[in-house]
């Protein structure tokens, strides 16, 4: 293969390469911009689906919108209905099936649903059974606690679309180059098996090149539950607030939540209390989305102050916090993804696309002794 059209064509490769990553990265910014616009038509068409998403379960044909589910049944055991009928008139509202099965307070088919808004309003009515706390309270406020993890969830989408783009384009750069190597008639496959030595930089480019992957995949799903399970903080201190409001004690409202939201680390926090533990000695383990509670409850039960506002508060100023502190995870992923594939993938790509037409192009003149 000649000199020149095997320089040609790697210019070609690149230039392709690069307009494919400035096209998905014009076409990632315009979507944020517009998710981010509530005048936005395509933002508001956006929003309207992530709300009537159909979700799991056996119904997935039928959209539910859960926040307002929420503060229909309230409405309803507020006006003087059963429990049952209140879930009943709500459901059938909502998405038009007449039966609706209800287990330990539950209703059968919010169970198997799946997302995260039907975790936390199964947790939630759980909870309401668990500790006695009035179920309208503990309804309408987590309908207004969906209605804020929707936009949270939605928010986090959006903020960690560019890292784990990223992380996509650059785990496809091996293969590309082992693609564009056969195209331009270098034979890396060939190579590859032509002799020991590259033979392991084969291997040696196949094993960053998986380590990258695994390793960015690893380091973005990390992320992404930390900052779930900061969403998660201030609707556990609904839930707390409604639970002591209800006349349960503290003990008993980690407890309850534990088993509602089947993590024993809050069952243990609350054992300990009771045996006498210091706070902090309580909290360790620390339960996943307890830290707010930790923080929050501790002058409560050290000092005797009221926890009624001091929850409220923290509940609130998470709620305001959390878009401006997932675009900051969504940052610090960034950077953290540097190392992986800056260490890893692109070595692998250098190993597996670059070096085979490295030497196809000077094998000629060069004596390799292989």
């Amino acid at each position: 293969m000649g000199l020149e059209s095997a320089l040609t064509g790697l210019i070609v490769t690149f230039t392709t390469l690069i307009g494919f990553l400035l096209v998905e990265a014009w076409q990632r910014t315009r979507q944020i911009i517009e998710s981010l616009d509530p005048n936005s038509r395509e933002g508001r068409k956006t929003d309207r689906v992530r709300r009537l998403r159909p979700r799991g379960g056996r119904q997935r044909n039928v959209p539910v919108d859960l926040a307002s589910v929420c503060v229909e049944v309230a409405a309803h055991l507020r006006a003087g209905s059963s429990v049952e009928r209140a879930w009943q008139k709500s459901w059938e509202h909502a998405t038009g099936v007449a039966k609706v099965e209800i287990s330990g307070g539950v209703p059968v088919q919010l169970v198997q649903m799946q997302g995260e808004a039907a975790a936390i309003l199964v947790a939630a009515t759980r909870f309401s059974v668990l500790t006695g706390a009035p179920l309208v309270d503990v309804l309408f406020a987590c309908g207004h606690s969906l209605n804020q993890l929707e936009e949270g969830l939605a928010a986090q989408k959006v903020a960690f679309a560019g890292p784990r783009l990223s992380a996509r384009i650059l785990s496809l750069l091996p293969v590309a180059g082992l693609i564009g190597g056969e195209v331009l008639g270098a034979r890396p496959l060939a190579w590859f098996i032509s002799a020991p030595l590259p033979m392991l930089c084969g291997l040696i480019g196949v094993a960053m090149a998986l380590a990258g992957h695994l390793v960015s995949k690893k380091l973005i799903e990390a992320a992404a539950k930390s900052e779930r399970h900061a969403l998660r903080e201030p609707i556990l201190c609904d839930l707390a607030l409604a639970g002591l409001r209800g006349g349960a004690s503290i003990p008993r409202v980690l407890e309850s939540l534990g088993e509602a939201t089947d993590e024993p680390a809050f069952i243990i926090t609350a054992n300990e209390l009771l045996l006498g533990a210091t706070w902090e000695e309580a909290w360790n383990p620390l339960p996943p989305a307890g830290a707010l509670l930790r923080k929050v409850l501790q002058p409560a039960w050290e000092d005797g102050v009221a926890p009624a506002p001091l929850l409220k508060q923290a509940a609130e100023d998470a709620r305001r916090r959390s878009v401006s502190a997932t675009k900051e995870a969504a940052e610090r992923l960034g950077v953290k993804l540097a190392l992986p594939l800056g260490l890893l993938l692109l070595p692998s790509f250098i190993l597996l696309g670059l070096l085979p037409v490295f030497f196809s192009l000077v094998g000629s003149q060069l004596s390799l002794g292989i």
